[in-house]
């Protein structure tokens, strides 16, 4: 095993390993190749699931994965790991991302369900947050890593709060 993961780690410094031991004492050894984590024998549902979501979600967040806006303008390419935000406006969605705002005709449920599974989470009726660039949060507020701060709903706080710590010990 730790002679194959050394084989994968040099073709491919972000494979995401997990080692599956009989031994914790084996398990320790994973960590000369940077492994994610490790399940030990004899192994149960519950602890193989929640470490096969975390490796999920590093994959996730480490590729360059894209979208493409239809915009007034022409289309653009977007890496999801750029967008901060979408805002919903006057029946407009409005993408806030590192490299600025993009406004396209549609409504923050689709882009919801094309997003789902990365990484975001509405934290009221006008925003979807990708929670890569969540600073912190405080009160009824997330803090965003561009300074910006969005308001959370106080039906969705428990939601989001709980979204949050959930990708945080995922990372």
């Amino acid at each position: 095993g730790m002679e194959a993961a050394r084989r994968l780690r040099r073709k491919d410094s972000d494979v995401v390993l997990v080692f599956v031991p009989a031994f914790a004492r084996h398990a320790i050894r994973g960590y000369e190749v940077d492994a994610l984590d490790f399940v030990l024998k004899p192994l149960s549902f519950y602890a193989f699931s929640v470490k096969l979501e975390r490796s999920i979600q590093r994959i996730r967040t480490r590729t360059g994965i894209q979208i493409a806006l239809k915009t007034s303008d022409g289309i653009h390419r977007l890496e999801i790991s750029q967008i901060y935000y979408l805002e919903t406006r006057s029946r407009m969605l409005y993408y806030h991302t590192s490299s600025g705002v993009y406004s396209v005709r549609s409504s923050l449920q689709s882009a919801e369900q094309e997003l789902g599974g990365y990484s975001f989470a509405k934290c009221n009726q006008c925003y979807l947050v990708n929670l890569q660039h969540i600073a912190g949060i405080k009160g009824y507020s997330l803090l965003l890593d561009n300074g910006e701060e969005l308001k959370i709903s106080q039906p969705r706080k428990k939601q989001v709060q709980q979204t949050y710590n959930e990708y945080l010990a995922a990372h």
